[in-house]
């Protein structure tokens, strides 16, 4: 039997293989609109040959199923080869498809907590912040369809901006963060968190989310879109540190 902390490290091992072939493959698909996008990237710049970055792919998928077949349960290797075939398809099809592509990874972002909750025997505990993963990444998947919408159109990739226009990009986001921001007191109102976890989230996210979305109704810039997309990226992290800590803090 594998001990219990040997089982999180091997996990956690496991999935940032997975998360590195995903950047990889994506790198590889995207190299064309990356040139005008980011062209400083390893693949664009041209730092890194297509033929290796393949290769790099191919040896980190192996490995990720490796340690998955031989440390982890059936379950967490179903989701490590679940989120590879969905880093796949998504690079090589859906992310050109109006909203396919961002509701792919908004789920498997959701479904990297609930990865880690069974690597702790507890599946259930990863519902919520999976829940809340999945919303706030959808709205962040929008605005960096807004951020990269000229290399998209060059590209010819048919993104949610490109196709409906930035303004409803714009309308979609917001929606989902202030559906996101309503949501937040839900799990303190049916009490499965307490006052704690609706203090720090209210402070925290609800109010920054707030003030975000008005941002992103005023943003017109590549600049300023790459800031709201980091800022949605981090607000995910206090509503983490509320989860964890509100069954060891009672107010």
């Amino acid at each position: 039997m594998i001990p219990f902390d040997s089982v999180l490290l091997f996990g956690a091992l496991a999935a940032a293989l997975t998360a590195a072939a995903g950047n990889v493959i994506n790198d590889i698909f995207d190299l064309e609109p990356d040139r005008i996008n980011r062209p400083d990237r390893i693949l664009p710049s041209g730092k890194l040959i297509v033929s290796t970055a393949m290769g790099l792919y191919g040896g980190l998928i192996i490995s990720s199923l490796i340690i998955g077949f031989f440390f982890l349960s059936k379950e967490s290797n179903l989701i490590i080869l679940l989120t590879h075939l969905s880093l796949f398809f998504y690079s090589r099809l859906l992310k050109r498809l109006p909203l396919y592509g961002n509701l792919l990874i908004s789920f498997l972002m959701g479904l990297t907590f609930i990865y880690g909750s069974v690597l702790l025997g507890n599946p259930i505990a990863g519902l919520v912040p999976a829940g809340f993963a999945f919303l706030f990444t959808f709205a962040r998947e929008l605005v960096k369809d807004l951020e990269d919408i000229e290399g998209d159109q060059t590209a010819q990739m048919k993104t949610f901006p490109v196709v409906y226009g930035i303004q409803s990009a714009k309308h979609l986001s917001i929606s989902v963060i202030w559906m996101t921001v309503l949501l937040l007191p839900v799990p303190t109102l049916s009490n499965y968190y307490g006052s704690f976890y609706l203090i720090v989230v209210i402070g925290f996210v609800g109010i920054p989310a707030i003030v975000l979305s008005v941002y992103l109704f005023l943003a017109k810039s590549k600049r300023d879109f790459s800031l709201i997309s980091l800022v949605l990226k981090i607000l995910i992290l206090p509503s983490l540190l509320a989860i964890s800590l509100d069954r060891y803090i009672t107010l």
